[in-house]
């Protein structure tokens, strides 16, 4: 009887170790959601010539931040890159975690959200590319809280 016992214990135990490890390898990949109201170009013109700005705006979908985040979110932003992101003297990709307050129905009810709150508390990654002069230069910055959380990182590499 004891014997019996001691089976259903361990049982017991594991069950809650072995359905914890099956729901998190279901997770849902990561992708971008543009949210084409925010996204935006701009030019002015100044003795130098015109100059074109450009800004897009995206929510990461299943968001979740681990050592392999950096290399997943490089690879959807090379994925959604304007391939004609030289002709602006600045392009910025601006993404922003989905949360219960920063998703598409919230972002449609009050566009004003994102300014409001998801500016401060979800925005996450701001990669933005300069060609100024004919010189072009590209960074990439964590952001957290609203402020720039990392030195800009220099390079990004879409050729894998």
């Amino acid at each position: 009887m004891k014997l019996r016992y001691s089976y259903l214990f361990i049982a017991l135990l594991l069950w809650p170790l072995f359905y914890c490890s099956c729901s998190f390898n279901n997770k849902e990949p990561m992708y971008l959601e543009s949210i084409e109201m925010y996204n935006r170009i701009d030019s002015t013109k100044n003795d130098k010539g015109l100059k074109r700005f450009k800004g897009e705006y995206f929510i990461v979908k299943h968001y979740i931040k681990n050592e392999k985040t950096d290399l997943i979110v490089d690879s959807l932003v090379c994925e959604i890159l304007d391939t004609s992101y030289q002709q602006y003297s600045q392009y910025s990709i601006l993404l922003y975690k989905e949360s219960n307050m920063t998703n598409r129905a919230k972002l449609l009810e009050n566009d004003r959200v994102l300014v409001r709150y998801s500016q401060e508390n979800d925005w996450i990654y701001d990669y933005t590319f300069y060609n100024i002069n004919n010189a072009q230069a590209f960074t990439k910055t964590l952001v957290e809280k609203g402020k720039y959380m990392s030195e800009p990182q220099q390079y990004l590499s879409c050729d894998e």
